[in-house]
């Protein structure tokens, strides 16, 4: 149910998971291998990314908890909120640091960054048979939400298998 109370169910689900996260994040990890090419650039974009995302999905959540009626596909809020977004602003500050997590974690979040970017673009592309308009701000902003990820996806296969 999406009441005022939305996004506290959405943070205690979000804390019970990365404590998990961060009792593997203190694990050996010795035999992960140093931070690779682009990653102070796949930091940047990372971040830029949680930022956009989280004022997209605040901006649908924001009525949604006031009139508490749940927005379309209200799941995938949770689901973005808890772990997407924290994994993409962790992740970010892993690869600044030049620490081995970031490298591990930068090439499965680009796939998924890409995934979700390009599937919003889509959504909205084919919005127009059930009476939704297409914006064409938007359709850049999604383009490049899901382009710029998909970019970054070769260097960083390539420099895995270096």
């Amino acid at each position: 149910m999406v009441n005022p109370l939305y996004l506290g169910y959405i943070g205690a689900f979000a804390l019970s998971v990365w404590a998990m996260f961060a009792f593997f994040a203190r694990t050996d990890r010795t035999h992960v291998r140093p931070t690779r090419p682009l990653r102070r650039l796949t930091a940047a974009l990372f971040v830029l990314l949680s930022a956009l995302f989280l004022l997209l999905w605040l901006s649908i959540l924001n009525p949604a908890m006031q009139t508490r009626t749940p927005p379309q596909g209200a799941t995938i809020f949770v689901f973005d909120l808890a772990l997407v977004l924290p994994a993409l602003t962790a992740t970010a500050v892993l690869l600044w640091r030049g620490l081995p997590w970031g490298g591990v974690l930068a090439l499965p979040l680009l796939m998924k960054a890409a995934t979700m970017g390009l599937s919003v673009l889509i959504g909205t592309l084919i919005a127009p048979p059930w009476g939704q308009p297409v914006a064409p701000d938007e359709v850049a902003t999604y383009a490049a939400l899901g382009l710029l990820p998909a970019a970054l996806l070769w260097p960083w296969w390539r420099a895995l298998a270096a």
